[in-house]
This record gives C-alpha cells, structure tokens and sequence, in this order.
C-alpha cells in the first residue's frame, strides 16, 4: 500500500529521506506539499485573534531565523516568515489583514525584549498592549541578581557558596544560607565578647 507523502513529513521526516521511501524525484515531494499547505492557509480562519504571540528561532545552523506569529488564546501558529527583524512583525500585520484582521483588532501582544520585534510591533500594531515574556523577564532579574550577590560577596564571606540560594530561591539552599548566617553570627558574637573583655590581673 502506497503511504501518504504529508503523513510521512508529519512524522518529521525529512523530504529527501520520503522522497527516497517512494522512489519519486524530491521537488515532486514538496510540489505536493506547497498545494496543500497553500489550501490550508487560505482556508485557516483568524478572525477572532486578539492575543498576539511574537518569537523568533532558528531555522537552519548558521543563524538562519524565523519568526512565528501565535494566536495565544487557541495556542496555534498563524504565521512564520523569514528574518526577525522589524519587518517581519509588518509581515504578520499585512498577512492578519489579508484576512480580514485590521490592526486594532490585536488588544495584546506578548514578545521578547528584542528592539526590533518592540519597534515593529509600535509601529505595526500601534493599539496592542505590549507584555514581555516571563523567560526574557526572569532572566533578566538572576542577571541583576547575580551582579548584586558578586559585588556583595567581596565585602561579606557569608555570602560565598550561595549563588543559588538567590538564583532560586529552593528550601534547600535557603535553609543551608539561614544556618550559615546564624553560624557566622554566632561567631562574630562570640569574638566580641572576647575582644572586649577586661584584662586579668595576670595577663
């Protein structure tokens, strides 16, 4: 029994590598691929869309970029196009109002902290209330964090072996920062008093 071409490529398996399977020439593969992606795509219906999702990736090695467009209320790709500079987000609005989709229509979009996809979607989709992906937001806050606890850990010893106790925050490497802190302290305490202690009559 002949296998399905597309039901082969689903699997992610690779063109040539199907094209091989069924003894055919590889181009008459993604011949058959572009008809019926291209019926797909004019058929998906975005009318609804209101909540936009922009991302990036990688497509090929050598820095070879796509950028995705997501409906986030159904959690669907809508879109990709090639780059992920501030076109691509004019893209995504020129394909939206294909359409049928006017600008105003998207109320929020959720995007990295890439100057390109923030310019492009000011301009793009200048209604949209812009929210920044919790990844890129957290990152950004263990970077800050880190600083702090480097600069801090020159003028304080207690603060050594604790990278993580801030990064993450665990139960675990709290508990292990509390103990610390109270065993230092339990020592500086104790040198004090000695240091401060009145002199014998025979020292």
């Amino acid at each position: 029994m002949r296998q399905n071409p597309l039901a082969l490529i689903e699997r992610e398996m690779p063109v040539n590598r199907v094209a091989e399977m069924l003894k055919v020439n590889p181009q008459r593969i993604w011949t058959i691929f572009n008809h019926w992606i291209g019926k797909a795509k004019i058929a998906d219906d975005v009318s609804s869309i209101t909540q936009l999702g922009i991302d990036e990736t990688s497509s090929k090695k050598g820095h070879k970029y796509v950028t995705l467009g997501v409906d986030l209320d159904e959690s669907r790709v809508i879109f990709v196009t090639e780059g992920k500079g501030k076109a691509t987000l004019h893209n995504l609005q020129e394909h939206l109002e294909n359409k049928g989709v006017e600008k105003e229509q998207i109320e929020q979009i959720s995007r990295d902290l890439s100057p390109s996809f923030i310019a492009g979607a000011a301009e793009a989709f200048p209604s949209a209330e812009i929210t920044f992906d919790r990844f890129h937001v957290v990152k950004l806050i263990n970077e800050a964090m880190n600083q702090v606890r480097i600069s801090e850990r020159k003028e304080h010893d207690t603060l050594k072996g604790h990278k993580y106790t801030f990064l993450t925050g665990a139960p675990c490497y709290l508990t292990k920062f509390r103990d610390s802190c109270r065993r230092n302290s339990f020592t500086y305490a104790a040198n004090r008093r000695c240091s401060s202690r009145p002199a014998s009559a025979t020292d």
